[in-house]
């Protein structure tokens, strides 16, 4: 989008969109954009997927967004919402992932960012240089699909990896607060649920930016997970209502 405003409606400047000098990248820009509208589609096959308001974010820093993650339906649900904002993201997911046959194809097609101990460093460089290129980068700092038993007050424990790669690009961080995903395709569950008759309600919203204190990582990471855990705790009790 070199040269280019931000499409219509867009709350983002062309400075958080993925650079397209150069061919290699206007792919990539393409197919994320295409399959985050396409996505809210996909997805009410299972479920009807509440999206956020467009949020007021700065116009020049890079942003990272920073989610719960009870299910994979959660990279759906994300780039639903990306897709409605018109932007290009690229979402950090397990390695692991990336071997199996289809799904590991179509995440390599995305531009997701395959993430393990084993390669944190090589994760967190490519998040890195992501967000100094001018893009967005989506990150589950749990790390993991949190089953219910290790979520007692609604989300598991944070690793740091958060935490660095802000502080290495000056990136502010949005809390992503992704609920009733689990109800959809709980974990262990080769196929998500059908709606037939009803569809469940995924809701997704987002919480103020964070800044991080400099050298505090854990701290940053757990004050983040605490701010996500906030929003899910108001969703319960909007729906208990």
């Amino acid at each position: 989008l070199s040269g280019e405003a931000a499409p219509t409606g867009s709350p983002y400047t062309r400075s958080h969109w993925i650079p397209r000098p150069t061919p290699p990248h206007i792919p990539l820009a393409d197919y994320l954009l295409r399959h985050g509208r396409a996505m809210p589609r996909i997805c009410r096959v299972s479920a009807e997927v509440e999206r956020p308001e467009a949020p007021a974010l700065p116009d020049e820093e890079p942003i990272v967004f920073a989610a719960n993650h009870r299910s994979f339906l959660d990279i759906a649900a994300a780039l639903a919402v990306f897709g409605q904002f018109e932007l290009s993201c690229r979402i950090q997911v397990r390695a692991d992932m990336f071997e199996m046959p289809v799904v590991g194809r179509w995440l390599h097609r995305l531009g997701c960012i395959p993430t393990s101990t084993a390669v944190r460093a090589q994760a967190e460089d490519t998040a890195v240089e992501t967000l100094l290129a001018g893009s967005t980068v989506g990150i589950m700092p749990e790390g993991r699909l949190v089953p219910p038993r290790d979520r007692p007050h609604g989300v598991g424990p944070a690793r740091t990896g958060v935490s660095r790669i802000a502080e290495r690009t000056g990136a502010i961080v949005v809390p992503v607060a992704i609920h009733g995903s689990d109800e959809i395709w709980p974990v262990g569950r080769p196929f998500p649920k059908l709606g037939l008759f009803r569809r469940r309600r995924l809701i997704v919203r987002l919480g103020e930016p964070i800044e991080f204190v400099e050298g505090e990582h854990q701290a940053n990471a757990d004050r983040l997970m605490e701010s996500i855990a906030t929003l899910l705790r108001e969703m319960d009790a909007e729906n208990a209502g």
